[in-house]
């Protein structure tokens, strides 16, 4: 009887690593500079590399390279003449290129100094993976520095931490510390007029005083001029201009006599309000946002007092008066008057539809004023 086998398979299909297996560029990284093919010259320091390795992993090597760049033809490069990448930086962003790990435990300005190095480069990976951990690393202690960095580097303004560091520094919880930092100091001219101009600003216009004060005697060739102006006299109470803003010298009579008169007056077209932003999108109801923080106090018959729980910038009022009232009761009518209060202490009328005789009040009520900080009473 004739034997049958079974149909034998005509491939063999196996996977062998070698006992050394290694990342060959990390590898290459080791045994430098065997096999290199090109030297960088960085400040004074030469640092042998492989064109191949750095051209896979950056656009701005492979042009310099393998492009039509008279330095595709040198054997030495000398890159960054102008000091502006150190021979350290250069070292560990060229480090990534090869083994793709970087462990970092540095001081900020040395951070900030290789993702500048890795953005001049082209390092895409580097440059995303650094803008990340600098969107996490915000507090008092580097949001200065992060936000004038990031206002320049489109890198950092792709992640939007020029954003978040503004969001941060307006953050009422942080303003206090931030402006009595020693950060605050180092902050270039044009953006600390930035900073104290932008009415989401908000701290005691004392404080921004004071820091404003401080930052001068450390920049004392810096003309504050601009800056002065961003300081918001109806802030004050009069008491205070004469007695803390009047003796600094930084304003002159006519402004100290207009600030008086705009504070004495209420003059709600003169104010400069500082406060937080409602925009409807942010919820259709401002009251139901902000319920669980709001404070409701009806101690006085007929009257309803609302303390918010922050400073908050508002143009309008609207709401219900008596909202069951029967559409088909044409009989019934109220009255009521709105007041505000703007520094916790002096109360400013803003409609006063009290008067019976003139007013009789129902339904949905919009009402509609200067931009005004309301934090106090409602």
């Amino acid at each position: 009887m004739e034997n049958v086998f079974p149909p034998q398979p005509k491939r063999i299909r196996v996977t062998l690593e070698s006992d050394n297996h290694t990342n060959l560029a990390a590898d290459l990284w080791k045994k430098r500079p065997e096999f290199t093919d090109v030297v960088f010259l960085v400040g004074g320091r030469e640092f042998p590399a492989h064109k191949m390795v750095l051209a896979s992993k950056s656009d701005y090597f492979k042009r310099m390279l393998y492009g039509r760049m008279k330095e595709a033809s040198q054997k030495k490069i000398k890159l960054f003449p102008d000091g502006s990448v150190a021979p350290a930086t250069f070292q560990k962003v060229l480090q990534y290129a090869y083994i793709e790990s970087l462990k970092l435990d540095e001081p900020l300005d040395d951070i900030l100094a290789i993702t500048y190095a890795a953005d001049c480069m082209s390092f895409t990976e580097l440059k995303s993976k650094l803008g990340e951990h600098l969107k996490n690393s915000i507090n008092v202690g580097t949001v200065i520095k992060l936000y004038v960095f990031s206002k320049g580097n489109e890198l950092l303004t792709a992640h939007h931490i020029d954003k978040k560091c503004l969001d941060f520094i307006e953050n009422p919880s942080n303003t206090s510390a931030i402006l009595k930092s020693e950060e605050f100091l180092e902050l270039p001219k044009d953006y600390l007029k930035e900073v104290i101009s932008r009415d989401t600003f908000v701290a005691p216009e004392n404080d921004i005083l004071q820091a404003v004060l401080k930052w001068k005697a450390h920049n004392e060739e810096e003309d504050i001029a601009g800056i002065v102006e961003q300081i918001r006299l109806s802030r004050f109470t009069a008491m205070e201009i004469f007695t803390i803003v009047e003796p600094t010298g930084l304003f002159t009579e006519t402004d100290i006599l207009d600030g008086i008169r705009v504070v004495n007056t209420a003059d709600l077209s003169r104010t400069r309000p500082r406060g937080r932003y409602y925009y409807e999108g942010e919820q259709t109801n401002f009251l139901a946002r902000e319920a669980k923080d709001i404070t409701f106090d009806s101690r006085y018959k007929g009257e309803i007092s609302i303390s918010l729980p922050r400073s908050y910038l508002l143009n309008f009022l609207c709401f219900e008066v008596h909202p069951d009232l029967p559409a088909s009761d044409k009989s019934k009518g109220y009255t009521y008057e709105v007041r505000v209060q703007l520094d916790g202490q002096t109360m400013l009328t803003l409609f006063d539809y009290s008067n019976g005789d003139y007013f009789n009040c129902r339904g949905q009520q919009v009402l509609f004023f200067p931009t005004l900080t309301l934090r106090y009473n409602i």
